[in-house]
């Protein structure tokens, strides 16, 4: 895989990705006998992880984003234990969350130890190809799937678990190419598609829970699709958006209309 070196960091494996002022964002390759070492590592404070999370690190043969944010801050600890707490296929789910006195950056790529000062708190998650990158490659029917798939998890959190997002970047959508699974949801008129092209949201930070679901709230979420669908910038994604805009559709027509897309 070609990288591209970050001016910051020596080496080749590794990439800056959209970041923001608070939290940076990398996309980096690790030798797999540093994995092992950094699991035994006694320096991390506060780590969370999964049960396989070696086999996990092992797995993920395109490599890891690596989160950063200071390590006063809870973002990442908060979008960790919501990463854990709501599992389904459209969701990314975190391999791990700690806090690091010195560049963590430096000790995954360097053969060494990093000695330099940076505490910050981190998450390791597993890469996926960006879905704006991945659009460019994709036919019709393949786009729409995963159209469907960000409409139908976005109900689903909303509806199933009182879980409402209030924004989705288009930057934090990726696409998953595995062997074709069948993904399950509770809405109308669609509960489940077979596809190998699995979308996958990280919004965690973007997300609030909800008591009840009230009037406005259908609204919200019909709105939030208008605005994901815009960010793609296709014809055909502005078209579906014109679509629900034009008809004023509610959140179980939108998953109707769409749904009979072809």
């Amino acid at each position: 895989m070609s990288m591209v070196t970050d001016m910051r960091y020596p080496y080749h494996n590794i990439k800056v990705m959209k970041s923001t002022t608070n939290l940076k964002k990398f996309h980096i390759i690790v030798d797999q006998s540093k994995w092992s070492e950094f699991i035994g590592d006694r320096d991390m404070r506060f780590f969370k992880h999964t049960k396989t999370l070696l086999q996990n690190l092992n797995d993920s043969t395109d490599g890891h984003i690596i989160k950063l944010c200071s390590w006063d801050s809870q973002l990442l600890k908060i979008c960790y234990d919501l990463s854990r707490k709501y599992r389904h296929p459209n969701l990314l789910r975190y391999d791990c969350y700690f806090e690091y006195e010195c560049d963590i950056i430096n000790y995954l790529l360097d053969n060494g130890e990093s000695d330099k000062f940076e505490e910050s708190a981190v998450i390791i998650t597993p890469y996926f190809r960006p879905i704006i990158e991945a659009f460019e490659d994709m036919d019709v029917s393949t786009i729409l799937l995963c159209i469907k798939q960000i409409v139908l998890v976005l109900y689903n959190m909303l509806y199933i678990h009182k879980l409402l997002f209030k924004k989705v970047d288009i930057n934090n959508i990726y696409v998953n190419l595995t062997t074709p699974v069948t993904i399950k949801y509770t809405s109308p008129n669609v509960n489940k598609i077979k596809t190998n092209y699995i979308v996958k949201i990280d919004e965690y930070s973007n997300c609030v829970r909800v008591d009840y679901i009230s009037n406005i709230y259908p609204d919200n979420l019909r709105m939030l699709i208008v605005a994901v669908l815009r960010q793609f910038k296709s014809n055909y994604t502005q078209m579906i958006a014109d679509t629900i805009l034009r008809c004023n559709s509610n959140a179980d027509d939108i998953i109707m209309d769409i749904s009979n897309l072809q």
